[in-house]
C-alpha cells in the first residue's frame, strides 16, 4: 500500500522525500525481491514503478541501489532493465568519484554474469576509459567486464591492452584476469593460440609465485580441456623451467611435462593392447624353457654324479 501511495500521481510523494528515506525503501523492497513467493503480480508492478520513478532523481546511490535491486530480480526482462544500465554507463562516463564508479561496476559486473544480459552492453569503450582508473578495484572490475562483454574481432586488442597494464596491478587481479581467460575460450574457441600467447607472455612477467602457480595451472586446464597447443605449451614450459627460481613451480612444471608429453607418445604409437590381444588369439601360449638346470644341493644322490660342485 506505501508503494502504491508513494507512485500515485506520477511520484509527486516520493519527490518529497529525502535520498535517505529512498535508500531505506529500497532496501525494504530489496527483502521482498528475495523472497519471491511473497512477491505477488500487483506488488511487482509497484515495485517496478517506484524504480522507475527513483531513477530520476540526482542522487548517485539511489540510481545505484535502483539498479542493483532491478538485478537482483529473475523475472525482469531486458526491456526494463536496459533504461536502468543506460544510467549507469552515463554515470561512470560524467562522474570522476571512483567510489561511484566502485558501486556502478559492481552492479553492472553482477548483471553480465549472465548471458542473457549480454545484449544490454553493446558499447566498451567506457570500460576502455576506466583501465587508466587510479582505483586498482575498478581497474579490476573494468578487466572483468570487457572480458566477458568482448565481440570475437576484439579479443586479441583487449588482450593487448590489458598486457601493457599488467605490471601496474597487484597480484590478485592479475589472478582475475588469467582465470577469466578460460571464458574467453569457452565462447571463442578459435583464440586459443591467441590466448595461451598471453598467458605465457604472462608467465615471463614480473609477479609473486602465486600468480606464477596460477598462470601455470591456467595452462594445465587448458591442456585438459582444448588441443592443438599442446606441444607449443609443452615446450614454453620447458624452457621456463631454466629460469624458475621456486620449487613449487619447478615441481607443479614438471607434473604437467611428464603428465601430457606421456598422452603426446601414447597418442602417437599403435595401441599396444590391440596387438597383445590379437597376438595372443592367433597363437598358444607357451611357457620358456629354461636352460639352466634346477638347483640340487651339493650331497644329494642326484648331484654325486657331477664332477664338480656347482657354481653359483
Amino acid at each position: 500500500q506505501y508503494l502504491k501511495r508513494v507512485t500515485r500521481g506520477n511520484g509527486k510523494e516520493l519527490r518529497g522525500l529525502s535520498d535517505f528515506s529512498v535508500l531505506q525503501v529500497l532496501k525494504a523492497c530489496t527483502s521482498l525481491v528475495l523472497s519471491p513467493e511473497a512477491l505477488d503480480r500487483g506488488l511487482l508492478e509497484s515495485v517496478l514503478v517506484f524504480l522507475e520513478l527513483a531513477l530520476d532523481r540526482k542522487s548517485d546511490m539511489v540510481k545505484i541501489e535502483c539498479a542493483r535491486m532491478l538485478s537482483l530480480m529473475d523475472n525482469v526482462d531486458n526491456s526494463s532493465l536496459k533504461p536502468f544500465v543506460r544510467e549507469l554507463k552515463e554515470l561512470l562516463e560524467w562522474s570522476e568519484d571512483p567510489v561511484a564508479h566502485y558501486e556502478t561496476l559492481k552492479v553492472l559486473e553482477f548483471i553480465v554474469r549472465s548471458p542473457y544480459r549480454l545484449s544490454l552492453f553493446s558499447g566498451h569503450s567506457i570500460f576502455d576509459n576506466l583501465l587508466n582508473s587510479e582505483s586498482k578495484m575498478v581497474v579490476s572490475l573494468a578487466i572483468t567486464i570487457l572480458i566477458k562483454v568482448a565481440n570475437e574481432s576484439n579479443i586479441e586488442r583487449l588482450l593487448d591492452k590489458i598486457f601493457k597494464i599488467m605490471n601496474d596491478v597487484p597480484d590478485n587481479i592479475k589472478e582475475r584476469v588469467v582465470s577469466n581467460c578460460l571464458l574467453v575460450l569457452e565462447k571463442y574457441p578459435s583464440k586459443l593460440a591467441l590466448v595461451t600467447s598471453f598467458l605465457n607472455n604472462c608467465l615471463r612477467e614480473k609477479g609473486e609465485v602465486g600468480f606464477k602457480l596460477k598462470v601455470v595451472s591456467i595452462l594445465e586446464q587448458i591442456l585438459g580441456k582444448f588441443g592443438g597447443v599442446t606441444e607449443v605449451v609443452l615446450d614454453f614450459l620447458s624452457e621456463y623451467i631454466e629460469d624458475s627460481l621456486d620449487p613449487r613451480l619447478t615441481v607443479k612444471i614438471i607434473v604437467i611435462i611428464s603428465k601430457f608429453n606421456a598422452r603426446l607418445e601414447n597418442k602417437g604409437r599403435p595401441d599396444q593392447a590391440s596387438t597383445s590381444s590379437t597376438s595372443s588369439t592367433a597363437s598358444v601360449w607357451t611357457p620358456p624353457t629354461c636352460a639352466r638346470p634346477p638347483f640340487r644341493p651339493w650331497g644329494s644322490s642326484a648331484s654325486r654324479t657331477r664332477a664338480c660342485p656347482p657354481t653359483f
